[in-house]
């Protein structure tokens, strides 16, 4: 079943084209990511298309989210399966 998250990023669609690629770079934009780190991202989910480790838009949503926790978990000085300090 797919997530609302999903519904959004890809409402409708049943292929990865050209076209969801470009909506999910403007979207990644819009959301102040940083060129460097969305051509990043954006190369990235092209390459796995291209070797046929993605092959529909929930795999891509997937990946994504895989991506940016990658990419943003070591801005955070600290990985998922470290627990958060509890305020003192």
């Amino acid at each position: 079943m797919r997530s609302p998250r999903a519904r959004h990023l890809v409402p409708g669609r049943k292929t990865l084209d050209d076209d969801l690629l470009e909506e999910l770079e403007t979207r990644l934009l819009l959301a102040d990511v940083g060129m460097p780190t969305v051509r990043l991202i954006i190369d990235g989910m092209v390459q796995r298309i291209k070797r046929k480790e993605l092959d529909d838009p929930q795999a891509l949503y997937k990946a994504l989210q895989e991506q940016l926790v990658a990419v943003l978990e070591p801005a955070t000085g600290r990985s998922r399966s470290t627990p958060r300090a509890s305020p003192s």
